[in-house]
């Protein structure tokens, strides 16, 4: 019997029979049904065709309107898979603020099958400075990437003021210089490959847009982008 990495409470795992016939591998579950109902899926709500917004029409967002007057190339397409509420707040505090690395396996699963499902060869974490690495102990992307084959860490973080965007205001985050450099080893990779960057949280979208215009050079194929949370 396993137990829910948000409450502690015991799951019980059913088994069935055609489990039992086809000796199919048992899964234990990370997280309760109860914990899991307390985020909030993106799944058929109206969309922000950019940045994947949730709002009440279909049309693009404010942010992406505004990043359409500033970008010299077209912008990517970001999806994210739950809503950045109460819940998801509450969740990054404990991962993140609180380095409870083991949190990340509540996600990864999801996270797997999501990326399983794009057509994309290479999958891109998002990089944090060398100050939130030593002060976290991880970086909270790749670990949410732990079940995804082909992941290439390609970006670096240059500028290492670059800092928590959690505790920056909306002006704060949109005058920030470019963070990103590609890391010169694994630039060829890149080139040619259809590449996914993947995030834990889009705000803003400034740091999605950097971390575009940083592997651009390196010539891929394609860039889209995933986030846990929009």
């Amino acid at each position: 019997m396993s137990v829910c990495l948000m409450c502690q409470r015991p799951i019980q795992t059913l088994v069935s029979l055609q489990m039992l016939l086809h000796w199919q591998k048992l899964v234990q579950p990370t997280i309760c049904d109860t914990c899991w109902q307390q985020f909030t899926q993106i799944n058929h709500q109206p969309l922000c065709p950019q940045c994947g917004r949730v709002q009440d029409s279909p049309v693009i967002c404010y942010d992406c309107r505004r990043w359409q007057q500033v970008l010299a190339e077209p912008m990517i397409k970001n999806r994210g898979l739950f809503i950045y509420d109460t819940a998801m707040h509450d969740f990054m505090v404990q991962y993140k603020f609180r380095s409870a690395l083991h949190l990340a396996a509540v996600f990864t699963e999801k996270i797997a099958q999501t990326i399983a499902q794009q057509a994309v060869d290479l999958v891109v974490p998002m990089p944090v400075a060398e100050t939130t690495f030593t002060q976290r102990g991880f970086n909270q992307t790749i670990a949410l990437l732990a079940q995804c084959p082909n992941v290439v860490s390609a970006l670096a973080v240059i500028d290492q003021a670059k800092g928590h965007q959690v505790r920056r205001n909306r002006q704060n985050r949109m005058s920030v210089q470019q963070p990103f450099g590609l890391v010169a080893d694994l630039r060829s990779k890149l080139r040619n490959k259809r590449v996914l960057i993947f995030d834990d949280v889009y705000t803003t979208g400034r740091t999605m847009q950097f971390a575009v215009q940083a592997i651009r050079p390196a010539q891929p194929l394609s860039i889209t982008a995933l986030t846990l949370a929009r």
